[in-house]
C-alpha cells in the first residue's frame, strides 16, 4: 500500500491547518453462494480498519473511490442482511432492464452497467474523526463479477482497490437539517439546505439574514436514512413527480410478493433501501459568493420512499469547505467533441489548466436539466449487439423508456487526485449521459447542443511521499 500526507497552512498569515490524507486499500470480499449469498458486501468495518487516520479529523469530508472495475459503492442497511440479498436480486432485474435480454448474455456489459447504477464513488461528511452517519447506515461494497481474483492469491474471493483521500479542514461548517416531507414522492430541499448552512440559492430564496461572504466553495451533503436518497435533479414540480413515478417503475413493490426477504417492515420498505442506492444518499452543491450556485430549475430533492403519513422527519447532515478550493472551471462540451461520451481527456486537460495540484480530488457537476448526468464504468466496455463503445445513456434510458433514467446516473461525482493526475487509469472513466447524441453513437450527423460541467479542484501542492 502506498500513501500520501500533506499538510500545509491557508489563509492570510493565519494558523489553520488543512490536511489531505490519501491512501490505496485493498478489500477482499467474501464470494456469494448459497441461497442467501449475495454480491453486497457491508465493508463498514474491512475499510474503517485501515484508515485509523480518520480519527484525528476534527471536522472535514472522506472520498473512496473504487478503482476496480465491476463493482460499486454505496451507503444502505447496516443491519439486516437480508437487506443485501434483495439488493442484489434487484440489481439482476434492473440490469436486464437496463441491458435487455441480449445484454444480459454479456458479463462484461453486465458489469459496466451494474457498476454505473450504484456508481463507484463516495463523498461522505466527517467530524470529531467518524464518517457522520445515521443509525443504520454502512458501506456496501459490492462485486458484480465476484470470480475476479485482482492478486490471484486470495483463492479466488474479489479482491477490490479504493483509494480513500481524506481533507481536514478544522474551519469547515458541519451541521444537520432537518427536513419534513409532507408526503411520498421526490421533493426539492434546495432552500432548506441553503438555510441550514447560511447561503442563499442563486436563483432567490433562503435568505437567513446570516449570509457569510465567501469565494467559492463545496457543500458535501448526506441524507442520514437507508430509505430516502438525495441528489441534484430537475426540480420542476412535473418533472419531480415523473422521476417519482420512475422510481415505482423501476423498484415496484411486487417485488416483495415475488422474491423480497426483507418484507416485515412494510411494502414500502425494501424498495425503500433499494431506490436509496440507486439514486444515493450523498451529493455535491457548489458554492459561490455565499450562494448554492447551481442552473436554473435543477436543485437539491430529497427522494423520500416510505408513507409518511405518521410523520417522517428526514436529517441531512452536510460540512461546507470553503477553504480548499484552489481553482475551479466551466468545461464546455459539444457534439463536435469527438469524445462519444468519455469525457476524460477534457477534465484531464482541465485540472491541469487551472492548478498544480498533488494530492486532493477533483469534484464535477454537470450542469444541465434531468438529461445531463456524470458516471464510470470500466473503460473500453462494449455493447453486446454492435460491439461499439458501450451506450451508457442509452442503457439508463431504457429503465424508463424515457430521458428520466438519466437522473439515476447521477450528476456529480468525485475523483481523486494523486501525484498530480485524476486517478482514472484503465478500469474507470467520466462519462456524460445526456439526450443529444454527446453519449451516443447512433445518428452521428446529430451534433447536438453544448453541454457544461462544472469542475472544482480541491487538494495541495506540497505532499510528502511514504511507501510500505
Amino acid at each position: 500500500q502506498r500513501h500520501h500526507q500533506m499538510s500545509s497552512k491557508v489563509g492570510s498569515g493565519g494558523t489553520t491547518k488543512r490536511r489531505w490524507f490519501q491512501k490505496r486499500i485493498e478489500v477482499k470480499c467474501p464470494k456469494a453462494s448459497g441461497r442467501n449469498g449475495t454480491h453486497c458486501y457491508l465493508a463498514t468495518t474491512a475499510i474503517l480498519r485501515q484508515i485509523p487516520e480518520i480519527r484525528s479529523i476534527k471536522s472535514g469530508a472522506i472520498n473512496f473511490f473504487l478503482n476496480s472495475p465491476g463493482g460499486s459503492l454505496s451507503v444502505n442497511e447496516n443491519a439486516d442482511p437480508t437487506v443485501r440479498t434483495d439488493m442484489d436480486g434487484a440489481m439482476e432485474r434492473m440490469c436486464e432492464a437496463g441491458v435487455g435480454q441480449n445484454g444480459m448474455k454479456d458479463r462484461n456489459l453486465q458489469r459496466a452497467f451494474k457498476s454505473s447504477l450504484f456508481g463507484q464513488s463516495l463523498t461522505l461528511p466527517v467530524a470529531d474523526g467518524n464518517i457522520l452517519f445515521g443509525t443504520w447506515q454502512g458501506i456496501y461494497l459490492c462485486s458484480w463479477d465476484d470470480d475476479r481474483d485482482d492478486d490471484g492469491d486470495n483463492g479466488g474471493c474479489p479482491v477490490r482497490k479504493i483509494t480513500v483521500t481524506i481533507y481536514h479542514e478544522p474551519s469547515a461548517q458541519v451541521r444537520n437539517v432537518t427536513v419534513k416531507p409532507p408526503e411520498r414522492g421526490v421533493h426539492s430541499i434546495t432552500a432548506e439546505i441553503a438555510k441550514g448552512f447560511h447561503l442563499e440559492t442563486k436563483n432567490g430564496g433562503a435568505k437567513s439574514g446570516k449570509k457569510q461572504k465567501m469565494g467559492q466553495g463545496v457543500l458535501y451533503a448526506m441524507v442520514k436514512h437507508t430509505s430516502a436518497s438525495m441528489g441534484l435533479t430537475c426540480v420542476k414540480p412535473q418533472d419531480m413527480k415523473t422521476l417519482d413515478k420512475a422510481f415505482d417503475n423501476v423498484v415496484p413493490e411486487k417485488w416483495n410478493d415475488e422474491f423480497f426477504i426483507h418484507t416485515y417492515e412494510g411494502p414500502d420498505d425494501m424498495p425503500g433501501h433499494v431506490k436509496s442506492s440507486l439514486f444515493g444518499v450523498a451529493t455535491s452543491l457548489p458554492i459561490n459568493g455565499g450562494e448554492i450556485d447551481l442552473p436554473e430549475n435543477v436543485g437539491l430533492v430529497l427522494g423520500e420512499h416510505r408513507d409518511v403519513g405518521w410523520g417522517h422527519t428526514r436529517r441531512v447532515v452536510g460540512v461546507k469547505i470553503t477553504d480548499g478550493v484552489i481553482a475551479s472551471k466551466e468545461v464546455q462540451i459539444s457534439g463536435d467533441d469527438d469524445i462519444k461520451g468519455d469525457i476524460s481527456p477534457l477534465i484531464v486537460k482541465a485540472v491541469t489548466e487551472i492548478s498544480s495540484v498533488e494530492a486532493g480530488w477533483c469534484t464535477l457537476i454537470a450542469k444541465g436539466d434531468v438529461t445531463s448526468a456524470l458516471t464510470t464504468f470500466p473503460k473500453g466496455s462494449k455493447d453486446d449487439d454492435d460491439d461499439k463503445e458501450i451506450d451508457m445513456a442509452k442503457h439508463f434510458r431504457n429503465l424508463t423508456s424515457s430521458d428520466t433514467g438519466l437522473a439515476f446516473a447521477g450528476k456529480s461525482l468525485t475523483i481523486p487526485i494523486i501525484d498530480g493526475d485524476l486517478d482514472t487509469r484503465e478500469q474507470a472513466i467520466m462519462y456524460l449521459c445526456n439526450s443529444d447524441n454527446l453519449s451516443s453513437n447512433t445518428n452521428q450527423n446529430n451534433k447536438g447542443g453544448v453541454k457544461t460541467v462544472h469542475v472544482l479542484v480541491l487538494g495541495g501542492k506540497k505532499v510528502k511521499n511514504e511507501h510500505k
